[in-house]
This record gives C-alpha cells, structure tokens and sequence, in this order.
C-alpha cells in the first residue's frame, strides 16, 4: 500500500515548478490553499473543491505593494498540464501589469480653455 498523497505540498511542487520555468531572473513568490464552495448543478446545489494559488511579484515602483494574482482551479487533485496553464497566465497577466505600471500617467484630454467652457470671455 501506497502512502497518503499531501496534496497542498503536490500543489506547491506544480506551482513552483510553472514558476521556474518561466521566471526569467523575476522574483515571484506564491503560495496555495483550498476551499470546498457550493456549486449549482442540474441534481441540485454541490461541494467543489477549489484550489487558490496566490502568485506574487515586486512592484515596478519603489515603496509599492507587491503585484499579486490569484488562480482559481476547480479541481480536487489538479493535473500538473492545468497548474502549469494557470500560473503562466497569471505570471503573463502580472508582466502586462508591471509595463503599465512603469508608463507615466496620461495627461488629460486636450479641450477649450476653462474660462471658455464656462461661459467666460476675455
């Protein structure tokens, strides 16, 4: 007989292994968690596991919070090829982030004088 699998130390092994194959001297941090929610289905309401992965990064600006995603997979025992397509996603969405982040404001949008939108003549 086999020993009991530990899922949460699978699920971090998934994670951090999706992160190192794509971090690119990015610092990320991560952790995960489950939680059983009520799902709708055609016999009625039932239980589902799922699995949150918190997926950080240091923010572009200095003194900033940190960049932060969180997956959602609906699964009791995610495969690997799932894990792998979620933080990818999530480390993508966090570098778009990042970009527009480092972008200065936009200054607003050209228009009349004050005085004249109100009405005002010189």
């Amino acid at each position: 007989m086999s020993d009991p699998a530990d899922l949460s130390a699978e699920m971090r092994e998934l994670t951090a292994a999706a992160i190192s194959k794509r971090k690119m001297g990015v610092e990320y941090g991560y952790d995960v968690n489950w939680s059983v929610v009520q799902v709708q289905t055609p016999a009625g309401p039932a239980p589902v596991v799922v699995w949150h992965v918190l997926l950080t990064r240091r923010s572009p600006l200095l003194g900033q919070p940190p960049v932060f995603h969180v997956c959602q997979i609906v699964s009791a025992r995610p495969a690997a090829a799932e894990v792998d397509q979620q933080v990818e996603d999530g480390m993508r969405q966090m570098a778009l982030t990042c970009e527009r982040l480092k972008k200065p404001p936009q200054a607003p949008p050209a228009g009349p004088p004050l005085a004249l939108a109100n009405g005002h003549r010189s």
